[in-house]
This record gives C-alpha cells, sequence and structure tokens, in this order.
C-alpha cells in the first residue's frame, strides 16, 4: 500500500501537466499499482484524490487498456467521491472501458439518470452522462427515451454552454 505521505508527496497541489504526465508513464511502466491508485482517488485528502485520478485518466489515455476489467472500481468512484473533479475523471475512464457488461449497462444507465436530475451535479458530469447514453442509446431505447424527456426539461436550468451541448445532443440521437 502506498503511504499516505508518498501519496501526498506525488500527488501535491499545482502538480503541473509535465510533472503529471511522467508519473502517467511511471504509472504505465508499472511502477505504481493500480488497484493503490484507484483506492488512492477515494483519499481524504481531496488534493490526492483529484491529482491521482487526473494522472490515472492521462495514463489512460496513453495506453487505452491499462483499466481493462477496473469499469466497477471506477464506478464505485465515481458513487463514493465527494470531489466533482474525481467524479468527472472517473466518468471519462468509464467512457473509456466501452463496451460493458449488461449489468453495468443497466447501472449506468441509472447513474446517468441520477446524474442529470441531481441539483449537486457538476455541469461536466450532466454532459458526461450524456456521451455515456448516446452510447447506450440502440440497446436501450426506452430508457435513452426517458434520458431525453428528463435532459429537455433540465436543460433550461442550466448555463447557456450545457444547453448548447443538450439541444446539439437531443437533435442528433433523440429519437422523438
Amino acid at each position: 500500500m502506498i503511504p499516505q505521505e508518498e501519496l501526498e508527496s506525488i500527488f501535491v497541489k499545482g502538480l503541473g501537466k509535465d510533472r503529471g504526465l511522467v508519473i502517467a508513464k511511471d504509472i504505465i511502466a508499472g511502477v505504481y499499482n493500480i488497484d493503490e491508485l484507484l483506492n488512492a482517488c477515494l483519499n481524504n485528502n481531496h488534493t490526492v484524490a483529484m491529482k491521482c485520478s487526473w494522472v490515472l485518466h492521462a495514463a489512460q489515455q496513453l495506453q487505452p487498456d491499462l483499466l481493462e476489467g477496473k469499469v466497477q472500481e471506477c464506478i464505485e468512484i465515481l458513487e463514493e467521491s465527494p470531489v466533482q473533479g474525481v467524479r468527472r475523471e472517473a466518468l471519462k475512464m468509464i467512457i473509456a472501458l466501452y463496451p460493458w457488461t449488461k449489468d453495468i449497462e443497466e447501472h449506468m444507465i441509472e447513474l446517468c439518470i441520477f446524474l442529470l436530475e441531481s441539483k449537486e451535479t457538476a455541469t461536466a458530469e450532466k454532459y458526461f452522462s450524456m456521451k455515456i447514453m448516446a452510447k447506450m442509446r440502440d440497446e436501450f431505447p426506452s430508457a435513452f427515451d426517458s434520458y431525453c424527456e428528463i435532459l429537455r426539461s433540465v436543460l433550461h436550468d442550466k448555463t447557456d454552454a450545457f444547453a448548447h451541448q443538450a439541444r446539439k445532443f437531443l437533435n442528433r440521437y433523440s429519437y422523438s
């Protein structure tokens, strides 16, 4: 297990893109245990959690199969983290792990609807929920329609940028 002091020295506030990329490459090289890093995404120190999730996603972008088989862990991070940025990175990691099992798809539909309806959910999380739902549109048309109805009802309460993205999504993907 990576000691807390080491986590706090690796994932510091102000961790820049260059240093983050070095750590991401170290993750790919096996310097750090993936399961320990996934656990660190739920660290009580929110800086550690945020920076760890950001670097872990960067490593996944460099090596797409890095988190293969870890979708359930990423969902747990999404559900458990109080940190908006960590949840956003978890959503990105989950999207990159598509396709999912039927059970995970059904769970993701529930989560996407929850994210869309929740007033506490950040705009970015709502945006990534649209990306997830687009992947499952054809397999779950009824759930997708329900999601679109909710999206139509909330898009006016959000920022102009979100409303624009929501209308674009609805125009591109909506059945009705």
